[in-house]
């Protein structure tokens, strides 16, 4: 069993080898965490949305709306209407534009 005192001195010996250790290893994970960065879910999103139909693609769309109620509301009801209106249309003219491709 080593002690505190021999591990000490073992240390000098090998501390260029601990270095470049501690350096391969930060490297290591700065280049994991860029590549996983890079490649993140919305390229595979991208993907996706591309091999759909353009129908697909219109009922693939949600809407979202913030919340209009509550202590601390994040908008009002008419703002909500209003989201809602610009999105149906933009739903039909988007249903329109994916008929009018599929009948071509």
């Amino acid at each position: 069993m080593e002690t505190i005192s021999s591990l000490h001195r073992c240390r000098g010996a090998g501390h260029p080898v601990m270095r470049k250790l501690l350096m391969f290893s930060a490297g290591t994970v700065a280049l994991g965490a860029g590549l996983s960065a890079c490649a993140g879910p919305g390229w595979r999103d991208d993907a996706q949305t591309a091999a759909l139909s353009p129908m697909e693609q219109c009922a693939a769309k949600q809407l979202v709306l913030p919340l209009d109620h509550g202590p601390r509301p994040q908008t009002t009801p008419y703002e909500n209407k209003l989201r809602q209106q610009r999105f149906d249309a933009e739903m039909k003219a988007c249903r329109a534009a994916a008929g009018k491709g599929v009948a071509r």
